[in-house]
């Protein structure tokens, strides 16, 4: 079958992979073979942009240790004509009922970027919101009443909540 995301299914501490799709070969021009002889982190990130490495190993890093799963993230691909610039990655975990384990579920999706016209302080929500997703410390976004409206992956790694289980939330809740 042929899909337009590429998936790459793995042992639930994202060390084994079972399977990717022809999406993926194609991305990378990897084999599974690849996959198991250099690991999934290195053999993914030599191509993104050095902000989007890191980034990757980080939510990849704490789908790892918390198991609580990451909220969908970009990556940026440089130099590469076979993947489109932005991806978008999604790290979804299950049971495999055939294999009677839990695997980790990853999911490559084209970005496609519709340009609008943008004035300058939209221009400047965008660049704080990427700076923002990229910081190595916990940072939150919260409304006037204390709601979180956006939480960055180390705040949810600090936290050891899902990130779905954050949001719409008022922050206080989770220090009483």
């Amino acid at each position: 079958n042929e899909f337009d995301e590429g998936i790459i299914i793995t042992d639930s501490s994202i060390t084994e992979t079972i399977f990717i799709n022809e999406k993926i070969k194609e991305m990378f021009n990897v084999s599974i073979d690849d996959f198991l002889s250099r690991g999934i982190i290195p053999l993914l990130a030599e191509k993104m942009s050095e902000n989007s490495k890191y980034f990757f190993r980080k939510n990849i890093e704490l789908c790892r240790t918390s198991q609580l799963g990451v909220k969908p993230f970009e990556v940026d691909f440089i130099d590469c004509d076979e993947i489109p610039d932005t991806q978008k990655v999604e790290v979804f975990n299950f049971t495999s009922k055939l294999l009677r384990r839990e695997l980790k579920y990853i999911k490559f999706s084209s970005v496609k970027q519709v340009k609008f016209a943008e004035d300058e302080q939209d221009s400047m929500k965008s660049r704080f919101y990427k700076y923002f997703e990229y910081l190595p410390f916990p940072c939150v976004i919260i409304n006037s009443d204390g709601v979180i409206l956006d939480l960055n992956p180390p705040f949810n790694e600090a936290l050891q909540y899902g990130y779905s289980d954050m949001i719409d939330k008022k922050l206080d809740s989770f220090f009483a």
